[in-house]
């Protein structure tokens, strides 16, 4: 009895870790620099750049993206093999052999949402960093699950597309098979980061966009210096004035993630930045590097950091739902 239950469980890890799917590049969602789009790259004047621009979109059309069966391989090492095997340029004598690319994941192959990198290599010396995601987004009518990528050449150069994608067997970085709908639009966990990468992977999914936070008056408490009418308490002058010009600071701000850092890390940037306070204090409204509790898009969250304005001030932001 024994024997045959952990049989039996061994030949369901063996069928959900055997998951794969078949990825078509959906080329009318391809967005980015001119070395990204069929448009841009009949623009291209430069003959190597412009063939290795196509063969990049040749070797990255169409992919089966399924686990490492390596033997050693853990569960969240893939591989994304090109349906392309070569593209040739005759013109000017350059075959680019389309590679297969060994993934990490930041999640079991299986698990939904994911995300998934590795390195392409086109020709010697030039590298395509990639990566995959599945996560929920907004639909014609409703949620659905997608395949979302990323391509990283250079730091100027970063090109992102939609897959279509065809679930084989068991499920492909979570995705099942067929489309499915999803309750709510989110984001994929913060990818695996590539050590020779020359850019972190932007942010993608609905945490990637930026808000405008307005401080409401009436709702400030806190001991002397947290109000405006507390400020005239403060028996510091130069304090006062600090404080003061701190308050101008803090009316405002735009809250983005901090795309030279990791999916954790936001800025705030006030709307308020140089020129002098309103007491006549000369002193400019600086912005404040956060590192947040989850990723930038996540909620709920929490995110802090600190500003020096001759005095430190420590900010913290935090989003959470509550009965109204």
């Amino acid at each position: 009895m024994n024997v045959m239950l952990i049989l039996g469980c061994l030949l369901c890890f063996l069928r959900s870790a055997s998951g794969q799917c078949d990825a078509t590049l959906e080329v009318d969602s391809v967005t980015g620099p001119p070395q990204c789009t069929p448009n841009g790259i009949a623009q291209l004047e430069d003959a190597k750049e412009k063939a290795l621009s196509e063969c990049f979109l040749e070797c990255a059309s169409g992919y089966n993206i399924h686990v490492n069966s390596d033997a050693g391989a853990s569960n969240l090492q893939a591989v994304a093999t090109p349906k392309t095997k070569t593209c040739s340029k005759q013109d000017i004598g350059l075959t680019v052999l389309c590679s297969s690319v060994p993934l990490t994941c930041a999640k079991p192959f299986t698990e939904f949402p994911n995300a998934c990198t590795g390195v392409l290599p086109l020709v010697s010396g030039v590298n395509v960093y990639v990566a995959f995601y599945t996560y929920c987004t907004h639909g014609t009518s409703s949620y659905e699950s997608v395949l979302d990528t990323q391509a990283i050449f250079d730091v100027h150069t970063v090109c992102r597309g939609i897959y279509k994608y065809n679930t084989q067997s068991g499920t492909c970085m979570g995705l099942p098979q067929g489309k499915d709908s999803c309750e709510q639009a989110g984001i994929p966990p913060e990818p695996p980061r590539i050590a020779d990468s020359p850019l972190r992977f932007p942010l993608v999914g609905a945490g990637s966009g930026q808000c405008q936070a307005n401080i409401m008056p009436n709702t400030v408490t806190g001991p002397i210096g947290c109000t405006k009418d507390s400020l005239p308490k403060i028996p510091d002058a130069q304090a006062r004035a600090v404080i003061e010009c701190f308050h101008e600071c803090a009316q405002s701000y735009t809250l983005s993630w901090d795309m030279s850092s990791s999916w954790h890390a936001a800025v705030a940037t006030p709307k308020k930045q140089t020129g002098k306070c309103s007491n006549g204090l000369d002193m400019s409204c600086s912005k404040i590097v956060l590192g947040c509790t989850n990723t930038f898009g996540e909620f709920p969250n929490a995110c802090a950091g600190e500003t020096v304005m001759q005095m430190k001030f420590f900010v913290a932001f935090y989003s959470y739902a509550r009965d109204v």
